[in-house]
């Protein structure tokens, strides 16, 4: 006892590491330096501790409050879970034996008791830099989470889940914090973790959203969003980064994952249940079965690092998303569980992996040999459903009217919304424009898309002869999408009509929207701005 008071009268460093409901407190020695200390030369004194092991006075050169943070959902990763997968710690013992040395550059300035170092390996450019954002506490260094820099000064949201911060000014519409609650609840369900929602609906995954300049900052590269695992949080551009979301949750539902994952299946299953950049799972799975339908990439040859590495993304994360998709439909849950931690560790584990000592794995999980996994593949891809926009033809005695040179026919299916879309003179290039009660006042997205002013609305469906898309621009995504060169399906486009005829699945239309009440706007024509738009 008191051995323990002269800890505390020593003037300690205190924190409480909360796990799993259970709360110890950890007393650590504080890492002292002079008050004139320069950033460098802390950091050296960080490597220092880690290098030689003692992750318990490695912990005291962060932010007391950051490593809290960093256990606050219960993810192990390693014994410094706030520096996990940092060259620091990958490569300590060849950095203590002199094979590699660290490349310490200071980055941009940010204020006077602040200061950015991008770390790197010498001898390598394999990783890519490592960002370290510190501040300056009662005259001393301490390193800080990139999470809590992205979110300071920013009012925050708390859903159920996730827990948003974003600017004063900057709207975040509250379907797009349904939206980031309920994919977190469904990677819980999906992975019979729903045990673990009381954790998460207590601690919350972080969710900042970013402006461009903010973001690469932070981050050190210029991104459209990342999953920081350190401090279980998301940074993003994107109001709805289901993505990066499903990243962390993925942590979440194992409790202790590896550092590195193949990232077939880690990026794989994130696209598969998150899609990517503002594309919802459903356009991606169809970006990808026509990759594998046309031959650009097949089932097996992004499974090592060197294969997923020779794809460029645009190919690789779609046909990722339908393998990871297919291993969890063959394996279930558990089994696609399975297989993720047995292709999970170091990254020196993971280069080590050929084709076969990978394919092993998966067969010793699923009970099938590679060649009955790769026909089940093609047979998978047969059977799936397309995203829920494609060809259909509307009665043109149903609802409908003109507008803008454009004649629009509705009609409702118990199983669908069919639309054709006539030009008056040429192929038909436009939008209809669906009413609602909580469309935003803007849309990155459609800016994006369109230079035109935003028409203020939430669920749009653009089109013009070569393709039709269903958009939510409260989310800023593209929720389904048919286009002519990516899919075999006849009877889109009728040039002698100038018309375009497309069916939604009611399963893709959302709930309350009425099919009926629609504005039609040409893009030739400006799209006229409210008075509220034009102050």
């Amino acid at each position: 006892m008191r051995g323990l008071a002269k800890l505390l009268w020593q003037s300690v460093f205190v924190t409480r590491f909360v796990m799993a409901g259970a709360s110890i407190l950890v007393l650590l020695p504080p890492a002292t330096g002079h008050a004139q200390e320069t950033p460098e030369a802390f950091f050296s004194r960080y490597v220092d501790a880690v290098l030689e092991g003692d992750f318990t006075r490695a912990a005291t050169f962060w932010n007391s409050a950051d490593v809290v943070a960093s256990q606050r959902l219960g993810i192990e990763l390693t014994e410094l879970k706030c520096d996990s997968g940092s060259p620091v710690h990958l490569f300590r013992s060849a950095i203590a034996s002199g094979q590699l040395r660290l490349g310490v550059e200071p980055g941009p300035t940010t204020g006077p008791d602040e200061a950015i170092l991008d770390v790197t390996l010498v001898e390598t450019t394999a990783l890519p830099p490592r960002r370290y954002h510190l501040q300056r506490e009662g005259g001393h260094w301490r390193l800080q989470s990139p999470v809590r820099r992205a979110a300071r000064g920013k009012r925050v949201i708390e859903g159920e889940l996730v827990r948003v911060f974003v600017g004063a000014d900057v709207e975040f519409p509250p379907a797009a914090l349904r939206d980031l609650d309920t994919t977190a609840h469904e990677i819980l369900r999906r992975f019979d973790a729903l045990d673990r929602l009381d954790r998460v609906r207590g601690a919350k995954v972080d969710y900042v959203l970013c402006s461009d300049e903010l973001i690469e900052e932070v981050v050190g590269v210029p991104t459209e969003g990342v999953a920081n695992l350190q401090f279980d949080g998301v940074l993003s551009k994107h109001r709805s980064h289901r993505h990066e979301l499903v990243h962390v949750l993925m942590n979440v539902v194992q409790d202790t994952p590896g550092v590195f994952s193949l990232p077939v299946l880690q990026e794989g299953v994130a696209v598969h249940l998150g899609g990517r950049w503002g594309k919802s799972p459903a356009v991606m799975q169809d970006l990808g079965r026509y990759l594998v339908n046309t031959g650009f990439v097949s089932f097996g040859e992004l499974f090592t690092m060197d294969g997923f590495r020779s794809r460029p993304a645009g190919l690789g994360y779609p046909v990722s998303g339908l393998v990871s998709g297919y291993l969890l439909h063959v394996a279930g849950a558990d089994g696609f569980l399975g297989i993720y931690r047995k292709l999970s560790g170091s990254l020196e584990y993971l280069e080590s992996l050929d084709e076969r000592s990978i394919q092993i794995r998966i067969e010793e999980v699923t009970g099938q040999t590679w060649g009955q996994l790769e026909t089940g593949f093609l047979v998978y891809l047969g059977e799936l459903p397309d995203s829920g926009l494609g060809p259909g033809v509307a009665n043109p005695s149903t609802l409908g009217r003109t507008s803008h040179g454009l004649t629009v026919a509705v009609e409702e299916t118990d199983s669908a919304i069919v639309f054709t879309v006539r030009g008056a003179d040429a192929p038909p290039n436009g939008a209809l424009l669906f009413s609602s009660d909580d469309s935003p006042r803007s849309s990155r997205l459609f800016a994006e898309l369109h230079d035109q002013p935003f028409p203020r609305t939430r669920h749009v469906i653009l089109f013009d002869a070569n393709e039709v898309g269903f958009y939510d621009f409260a989310l800023d995504m593209l929720q389904a999408k048919f286009a002519v060169n990516l899919d075999a399906r006849e009877g889109y486009f009728n040039e002698e009509e100038q018309a375009v005829h497309f069916r939604l699945d009611r399963s893709v239309w959302p709930d309350g929207v009425d099919a009926g009440a629609f504005d039609v706007i040409r893009w030739a024509d400006p799209v006229e701005e409210t008075a509220e738009e034009k102050e």
